[in-house]
C-alpha cells in the first residue's frame, strides 16, 4: 500500500507588470499610521528628523545682511517659506502622477507565476519511495484592445484636472506675491511714520524749551509753557503708539513670507523721490 501526500510547496509567488515595473519593496502602514483606531499616532524617529531639518528656506546673505532687505528679497523668501505655495505644488504633482498612473492602462498586462512541488511516496512499511518533483510555470497576458474610448476619457479628465492643479498654483503665488507686496508697504509706511512722528517730538521738544526760556525772560506766560507741555507729551504719545505699530506690522510682514515672527531682519528705506530708472526696475 502506498501513502502519498504533498509535503512541501517550496515556490509559489507571481508579479504583475502594467505598462513598468517596480521595486519588490515592503511597505508597512504601520509607519504613516496608528497601529489601531484606539491609540495615538507617534512620528517615528526618520519622520521626526526630516522635519526638523527642513526649517525656514532664507538666503545665507539675506541672514548675514540682516537689514536693508528689498521688496525682491521679501517676495523670494515668501514664495520658499509659503505654506500655500507648497500645498498648491504638491497638490498640482499628485495630480500629474495620476494622469501618468491613468495612462499607463493603455499598455498590457503582464501576469507570471511560478512553482515547485515536492511529493514522497511512503510505503506501508515506512520504507520511502523515490519522491517526484514538479515544476511548473504560467505567464498570462491582458491587453484591453477596445474599451469605445474609456480610457481615452479617463486620461483627459486627470489631463483636466492637472491643468486646474497647475492653475491654481499660480493663483496661489499670485496671490502670495500680493500679500507679501501689500504687507511690505504697509510696514515701510509705518515707519516712515515713525520718523516723520521722531521729527514731531523733536520739534515739539524745542518749542517747549523755547517757551520755558521766554516764560523765564517774561516774555511768555505759563499758559504758553503747559500749552507746549501738552504738545510734546502727545507727540511723544502718537511716537510711542507709532512704535507699537511698526513692531505689530513687522510680525504681520515676517508671517505674510512664511518666517517667524522674531527672525532679525528689516527693509530698505524708501526714498521719496526714487530714481525713475529703479521705479522701473
Amino acid at each position: 500500500m502506498v501513502r502519498s501526500g504533498i509535503l512541501i510547496l517550496l515556490i509559489s509567488g507571481g508579479f504583475i507588470i502594467s505598462g513598468c515595473l517596480h521595486p519588490f519593496k515592503k511597505v508597512s502602514l504601520d509607519e504613516y499610521v496608528a497601529p489601531s483606531s484606539g491609540l495615538f499616532w507617534k512620528p517615528t524617529e526618520e519622520s521626526t528628523a526630516a522635519s526638523e531639518k527642513k526649517g525656514i528656506d532664507i538666503p545665507g546673505e539675506l541672514i548675514r545682511q540682516g537689514t536693508g532687505w528689498k521688496l525682491s528679497d521679501i517676495i523670494e523668501v515668501a514664495l520658499r517659506n509659503s505654506p500655500d505655495t507648497k500645498e498648491t505644488w504638491y497638490a498640482a504633482r499628485s495630480a500629474a502622477a495620476d494622469m501618468m498612473i491613468t495612462r499607463g492602462d493603455r499598455y498590457p498586462e503582464i501576469t507570471a507565476s511560478a512553482g515547485v512541488s515536492r511529493l514522497d511516496n511512503i510505503t506501508s512499511t515506512n520504507r520511502t519511495a523515490p519522491s517526484n518533483t514538479g515544476l511548473n510555470a504560467s505567464v498570462s497576458l491582458t491587453w484591453l484592445l477596445f474599451d469605445f474610448g474609456g480610457r481615452d476619457a479617463s486620461i483627459e479628465e486627470k489631463r483636466r484636472a492637472l491643468s486646474a492643479a497647475d492653475f491654481t498654483q499660480n493663483a496661489a503665488i499670485q496671490d502670495q506675491v500680493y500679500n507679501v507686496i501689500e504687507a511690505y508697504f504697509t510696514y515701510a509706511n509705518a515707519k516712515a511714520l515713525e520718523k516723520a512722528l521722531e521729527t514731531s517730538l523733536k520739534e515739539a521738544t524745542t518749542t517747549l524749551d523755547a517757551a520755558t526760556e521766554r516764560h523765564r525772560k517774561g516774555l511768555a506766560t505759563i499758559a504758553d509753557v503747559l500749552q507746549a507741555k501738552t504738545s510734546m507729551s502727545q507727540a511723544l504719545l502718537n511716537l510711542e503708539n507709532a512704535k507699537g505699530s511698526v513692531k505689530t506690522i513687522r510680525g504681520a510682514l515676517a508671517t505674510a513670507m512664511g518666517i517667524p515672527a522674531n527672525t532679525p531682519y528689516d527693509i530698505e528705506d524708501i526714498p521719496m523721490n526714487p530714481p525713475v530708472d529703479r521705479m522701473i526696475e
